[in-house]
């Protein structure tokens, strides 16, 4: 369009790219015939007005930049499961440039190139995506994602089981379920030994989105007796200590002695803590639990020491148990019951009409002794022994064939020294101990013999105890000054 300010009469002479295209009147040219770079121009010619004759001027040249819209980038908006990232892909011009942006117009341009990831989205979300050409933009294209919820899922049952016990798990929320072992089941069987965590996975179908949960189930396992010392009592009087191992680990919440014998099962009443000493045979164990479990230990056995008995017959007493490591034989010699100094073994050669009876040592260290008495009436085969005594010892004497070969001290009695023989060459532990238990003389010593000083020993009878590493030696010595 060109204007003229001169007033007259006015043609007007269109140029395109210096060629005349249009002389008329009109001071607009239209064309739809463009191309980038054209040039227009034109010369305004003016006759009359304030000029008598005809004029010209000659306008600069416009030049035009012509340019193609750029078509709106493709893009699909998706649907995926919350706390997912989705991957959104456009498709523009060929060379072009990809844009993406948080709105419409204006906005943060957020990445670029055909693919754009998202964050992880817990909301629906909407993108703008924008193509780009030689400094010419398309319109942006709205991309939304959807957002499909995930199962809510729960694991219903107990967080806590007894060893060698099971507890059902059953997990809801969802259509499938997947747990970590590859079973399939809603329901869930814990029968395992110690603690642990169980996750499943959870589907919808429809949507195929999922989700995990896990538990713990807390495995109490079984507390532990262990017997310190024998399980053997002696007379009913306990040598042996109970002891619960791993109560304290597992924070029971209470505690209680059981035991078991002929007439039945009784609690021990006011035995709660971990450690017990029984006075009578039977099986003993301990009982724990907490809010939602109950177990027993394991069972110790408690048996009573064999008593000890005689039997005679043809000269002979013999004691029972036969395994005895010490035995300590009495006869009744008026006013009272005397210690037969020199007879340790199992067996006795009976040389004096009377009582008899004996205590054992067993090799649990439980001391037991027979019932009062055994009366021995030698009759016609009498022997009157030769008894040397005191006022609580004895002495048996009688022929050397008719003693037990078992004594390995000499001589007995015996004064300022006492020989010992071992019969073979080892280490040996050798000690002498009073009849209350005191060791007076411990000593170590290596060979096959060897003479102990008792000057320093009062008199008295003494057990002589020697030990090497398989073999255990006992017998009576009696010091006399």
């Amino acid at each position: 369009t060109a204007s003229n300010t001169n007033g007259g009469t006015v043609s007007y002479d269109f140029f395109k790219n210096n060629i005349l295209v249009q002389n008329s009147t009109s001071a607009t040219y239209s064309t739809s015939s463009l191309v980038n770079d054209d040039k227009f121009s034109c010369v305004i010619n003016v006759s009359g007005g304030s000029c008598l004759v005809v004029t010209s001027a000659s306008s600069s040249d416009l030049t035009m930049k012509v340019v193609t819209t750029l078509a709106v980038p493709s893009a699909s908006s998706v649907t995926i499961c919350e706390r997912e990232s989705a991957s959104l892909i456009a498709s523009g011009i060929s060379g072009g440039f990809i844009t993406w942006y948080d709105a419409e117009f204006g906005g943060n341009k957020l990445g670029t190139g055909v693919v754009f990831k998202t964050p992880l989205l817990t909301t629906t979300a909407n993108y703008y995506v924008q193509d780009s050409l030689n400094e010419v933009i398309s319109s942006r294209k709205l991309v939304s994602v959807f957002l499909n919820p995930r199962p809510i899922l729960t694991i219903e049952g107990l967080n806590e089981v007894c060893q060698d016990s099971s507890v059902l798990l059953t997990a809801k929320g969802a259509d499938t379920y997947l747990w970590r072992d590859g079973s399939t089941n809603a329901t869930f069987k814990v029968q395992s030994n110690s603690s642990a965590r169980y996750l499943v996975t959870g589907t919808i179908t429809s949507t195929n989105c999922s989700d995990t949960v896990s538990k713990v189930v807390s495995v109490y396992s079984r507390p532990e007796v262990s017997i310190y010392g024998s399980n053997k009592l002696c007379e009913n009087t306990s040598i042996t200590l109970l002891k619960v191992i791993g109560a304290d680990s597992n924070n029971w919440s209470g505690g209680q002695w059981y035991q078991k014998d002929v007439t039945g099962i009784h609690k021990i009443v006011g035995e709660t803590q971990h450690n017990y000493r029984p006075t009578y045979p039977g099986d003993y164990w301990y009982q724990v639990k907490t809010s939602t479990c109950l177990i027993n230990s394991n069972k110790a056995i408690i048996e009573a020491s064999q008593h000890a008995t005689i039997t005679y017959s043809d000269g002979q007493l013999v004691a029972y148990p036969t395994n005895a490591s010490l035995y300590q034989w009495f006869v009744n010699v008026p006013p009272n019951d005397k210690l037969i100094v020199n007879m340790t073994d199992g067996s006795l050669p009976a040389y004096y009409n009377g009582n008899y009876y004996v205590s054992v040592l067993d090799g649990v260290g439980c001391r037991t002794s027979s019932l009062k008495y055994t009366t021995v009436n030698l009759g016609s085969n009498f022997r009157n022994a030769n008894l040397r005594m005191t006022e609580s010892t004895v002495i048996w004497e009688a022929p050397e064939s008719d003693l037990p070969n078992s004594t390995f001290v000499s001589p007995n009695p015996a004064n300022e020294k006492v020989f010992i023989d071992f019969s073979e060459r080892a280490n040996w532990l050798v000690e002498i101990v009073n009849l209350s238990g005191q060791v007076v003389f411990q000593e170590e010593i290596g060979g096959s013999n060897t003479v102990v000083s008792l000057i320093d020993i009062p008199a008295g009878a003494y057990i002589v105890i020697a030990e090497s590493e398989n073999i255990h030696k006992v017998s009576m010595l009696v010091v006399v000054k």
